[in-house]
């Protein structure tokens, strides 16, 4: 910074440049010269500035200058990552220091590199109505002045979506004695845990443990002939039930009445 001041007078004046940090006009050691030059730093932006000059006759001083310091954008607050559930809504923030005041443009990174959003101008990013392609995408703001830029880190917005059934379970007959084995899948994000009920006439219970997509029954027996089994597949978004499917118990014969003796 360079501040310059001239006088007249005679004899000709002597000059000492004076500053007030914000608690009044104090003497500048050595700044004796009619031309004060120094390295600017970010703590004397505000700063004025003004000459006295002296002589045998008396002295006179300058107006104040004050000293404006710009400095380049640095982040202070960077975006966070954000779970919504598919159609709602992901907001993002971001803040810089910097004077003069930095402009800001967020960017999005779908996966081929960042670009920029049009109109995402403000320091928060406010995404409505996500969507599950969405899932994964980054996002980062870059704040800008006459000094230079500054990006902040990048965030990641994971989208959460209801399970979906994709495989029902199929009717199965088997033998008594034999396995039934039924099979269920679901799509979701994050995936969907998974549980098995059973309606062995009076309607669907959980079945403790049966918590993979595979429903195995060893042993069956002639009383569960009829039962219905089904899936249940949940995630944070919500859940989804597969139709059910129907056991049939083939049983052997088994003779109920024997012939009775007759005499004629």
């Amino acid at each position: 910074a360079t501040f310059a001041a001239a006088a007249s007078g005679s004899p000709a004046p002597s000059v000492q440049w004076q500053v007030d940090a914000g608690s009044g006009f104090s003497n500048i050691a050595g700044a004796t010269s009619t031309t004060l030059t120094f390295t600017a730093t970010d703590g004397m932006s505000g700063n004025t500035y003004r000459a006295v000059f002296t002589n045998a006759a008396g002295s006179d001083t300058t107006s104040a200058a004050t000293l404006t310091v710009n400095t380049g954008p640095v982040v202070t607050t960077d975006p966070s990552d954000q779970t919504v559930t598919a159609g709602g809504t992901a907001s993002f923030t971001a803040a810089a220091s910097a004077s003069p005041s930095p402009t800001v443009q967020w960017q999005v990174d779908a996966g081929a590199g960042f670009t920029n959003m049009p109109g995402e101008t403000s320091t928060t990013l406010t995404l409505s109505g996500v969507t599950a392609v969405m899932s994964g995408n980054k996002y980062r703001a870059v704040f800008t002045n006459s000094v230079g830029n500054d990006t902040s880190t990048a965030a990641t917005l994971t989208v959460n979506t209801a399970p979906s059934v994709t495989t029902d379970p199929s009717d199965q007959t088997v033998s008594a004695g034999g396995t039934a084995t039924f099979t269920a899948a679901a799509s979701g994000s994050p995936a969907p845990s998974v549980q098995w009920q059973v309606d062995a006439g009076s309607g669907f219970t959980n079945m403790p443990a049966e918590t993979s997509t595979t429903l195995t029954l060893s042993g069956v027996t002639a009383v569960m002939d009829g039962n219905k089994y089904r899936a249940v597949f949940t995630n944070a978004a919500g859940s989804d039930t597969t139709a059910s499917a129907t056991l049939t118990v083939n049983t052997g014969p088994v003779v109920t009445t024997d012939p009775s003796d007759q005499t004629v």
